[in-house]
């Protein structure tokens, strides 16, 4: 098999020679069908047709076949070093985004590719721009890639797309004056690639979403694919009849092989990639699949093996662990490892994480899991002041270290998340286990209205004593004090026991007292009979106790943790 480094190589002198091949082609193809005037006046200008393409071709494509990345921070790489293809669904329907003429091929000339942050969105599109190239002699087309989020910088009334992808060609010396342009694309000449529709203004979308949808009409020969995070709410791709959606889908335990492979052993150990291998090849796929299946997010996973040579069999241990790997500034004589200036110098590790724990903490009780810039920086402000850090650095520092030097989150336009929404989880619940046992209590009241327990179990595995005392104990007196005054048809006993069984359940290493519980409850003759019509009982019971709880609405108590 030749190593993806050799491929990348090839890739890379053969894109020259296809530039030439493709300029030519397009100079041949527009002035085959130009008119007379349009002839007459290019003459007149002494403009090359072709010339215009290939100068164009050369410096984008200098622009997009190299980037940098989180395993190789210190200099950019080719892009297929490294880039492993994804899939793309239409809802059962999957097609390989190997060769981008496939995907057109499959689903039309205007697509919409959607995923979350991290699954590599925009290192597809610089694939789709490599791979134009060179496959021209079936593309047929000259491909441009720009991202949307350029056009933030414009008044609203000033925002033109089609004039925005010109001036972004023109600024990789694409000479050909506008007029040319315009009949450039009457001919059907380009594959538009716009990148991270999602970033734009709110306010930006409605003009931008009608600009697009009238080009991809307008100039209907040519081939448009935008990429964006899942549309929500209000943002919704519902109203573009004219375009296809496609999912791009998360990394197969064999893309996910061959992206390790891909790894280059000169900048990390052999001896640990070839370890990290065995155990994505083994059950560490299974085990942690919503990372394993994520390009980010596996890199990661390699990262803290590099460090460690093992990985937790715990998950909450290796939060830990990548927190540490993440954060650390590494020894720039290791292969491998790169070098990061932080802004918040004057913080260290524990206060660093501290800070992470708090932000995490209040925007999680506040079902915050996305977030505007402004209101970002004023959550990181809160955390800074309630822990009463000093220094220098302010809010805007550990925003910018967070999406830079620790990559804990991501940037998907406007709007702010985490790398997984399992680190919010994580961190926290560590900042939760910090809080005096009352605390606990009242913020526990509430928990169970929130849409994931996770926290909950996170919390089980880092405090299981205060975790039982604080929210199940006073949870299972309150059912068992419900089932005294409306006693079920079973008898007392099964309830609340077989309560205690569903509430030992969420923790993997029950103490002694709730195992044995749980151990009486499997034991009762007739419970396997009754179990389905327990548990729905149960679950009524939670679903009225959910119903009663209210969230906590205490500002002053809520501004004090």
């Amino acid at each position: 098999m030749i190593a993806a480094a050799t491929l990348a190589a090839m890739a890379s002198a053969a894109l020259g020679e296809c530039i030439k091949a493709l300029s030519v082609k397009m100079m041949e193809k527009l002035a085959g069908k130009a008119t007379e005037r349009i002839t007459q006046r290019w003459n007149e200008a002494k403009i090359d047709w072709g010339t215009a393409f290939w100068g164009y071709l050369d410096q984008a494509r200098r622009r997009n076949e190299k980037m940098k990345t989180l395993l190789y921070r210190n200099e950019p790489r080719l892009l297929y070093e490294f880039y492993e293809f994804v899939d793309l669904a239409l809802d059962k329907k999957i097609t390989h985004s190997r060769h981008v003429q496939d995907v057109l091929d499959a689903h039309g000339n205007n697509l919409i590719v959607t995923g979350m942050g991290g699954i590599g969105k925009t290192v597809m599109l610089k694939h789709f721009f490599l791979d134009c190239i060179l496959e021209y002699e079936t593309t047929g087309r000259v491909p441009v890639l720009v991202e949307l989020r350029g056009l933030n910088d414009k008044p609203k009334d000033k925002v033109d797309v089609l004039d925005f992808i010109y001036e972004k060609m023109k600024e990789f010396h694409f000479r050909m004056e506008r007029e040319y342009f315009d009949y450039s694309m009457e001919q059907g000449c380009y594959l538009i690639l716009l990148d991270a529709f999602d970033e734009l203004k709110e306010d930006l979308r409605a003009t931008v979403t009608a600009q697009i949808q009238a080009m991809a009409n307008q100039y209907s020969d040519n081939c448009f694919i935008l990429t964006s995070r899942p549309a929500y709410g209000e943002f919704s791709f519902v109203g573009w009849s004219n375009f296809t959606e496609l999912e791009s889908k998360p990394l197969s335990k064999e893309q996910a092989l061959s992206l390790v492979d891909k790894i280059e052993t000169p900048y990390y150990d052999e001896a640990k990639k070839e370890g990290f291998y065995k155990e994505l090849e083994g059950k560490l796929y299974q085990q942690y699949e919503s990372f394993t299946s994520c390009p980010l997010l596996l890199t990661i996973m390699f990262l803290v093996y590099n460090s460690t040579s093992s990985l937790p069999t715990q998950l909450i241990d290796f939060y830990e662990q990548a927190f540490s790997v993440l954060y650390h500034e590494h020894d720039g004589d290791k292969a491998g490892n790169f070098k990061r200036e932080l802004r918040c110098k004057e913080l260290g590790l524990m206060q660093f994480k501290d800070m992470f724990a708090h932000f995490c903490f209040k925007s999680y009780m506040n079902k915050a899991y996305e977030f505007k810039q402004a209101d970002l920086l004023n959550y990181l402000k809160d955390s800074k002041a309630k822990l009463g850090f000093g220094g220098t650095w302010d809010a805007s520092d550990y925003m910018q270290d967070l999406l830079g030097a620790v990559c804990l989150l991501v940037k998907d336009g406007p709007v702010y998340r985490f790398i997984h929404r399992s680190f919010q989880e994580y961190f926290a619940a560590c900042y939760m286990k910090t809080l005096p046992d009352e605390a606990q209590k009242k913020v526990f009241a509430s928990l169970l209205l929130y849409p994931s327990t996770n926290l909950l179990r996170i919390l089980l595995s880092l405090q299981p004593g205060r975790t039982y005392q604080n929210w199940l104990y006073p949870f299972y007196c309150a059912f068992r004090d419900d089932l005294e005054k409306k006693p079920g048809p079973w008898g007392y006993n099964y309830e609340y026991t077989y309560t205690c069984y569903m509430i030992s359940g969420l923790h993997e290493k029950n103490i002694k007292k709730w195992s044995m519980l749980r151990s009486a409850c499997n034991d009762m003759p007739g419970l396997q009979q009754s179990r389905i019509i327990i548990s729905r009982y149960v679950n009524e019971w939670i679903a009225e106790y959910e119903t009663n709880q209210k969230p906590i609405d205490d500002k002053d108590f809520l501004a004090s943790l």
